[in-house]
């Protein structure tokens, strides 16, 4: 089950990421920031064996720093604005089943 703003402990990790995007004039879409670190903490919680929000407990104090790099990286090499949104681009960040922002499309 993905994480949402409705626990503090991910509001305040996208919070973060969002401020950090914003000092670079990054427009990212609040739900494309959850969804990139929804994926992370998942990758995270099934290599530990154990649920995403305790995962989330474990979260390294720079996962803000390190998920705003990756999503600078990603927005500085689209070629065009005619480019796959971030969401498409990543396809690592597609939300898991039954999250608010699955689309129900495979990779």
């Amino acid at each position: 089950m993905a994480l949402t703003r409705r626990t503090l402990a991910f509001a305040a990790l996208a919070d973060r990421v969002a401020r950090l995007l914003e000092e670079h004039s990054a427009h990212v879409r609040s739900e494309e920031v959850d969804a990139v670190l929804n994926h992370r903490i998942e990758q995270v919680s099934e290599q530990m064996g154990v649920s995403p929000r305790t995962a989330l407990r474990y979260a390294p104090a720079d996962l803000p720093e390190t998920t705003a790099a990756l999503i600078l990286e990603v927005l500085a090499t689209r070629e065009d604005s005619r480019a796959p949104s971030l969401r498409r681009h990543l396809r690592l960040v597609e939300p898991a089943p039954g999250s608010p922002g699955a689309s129900g499309r495979r990779p």
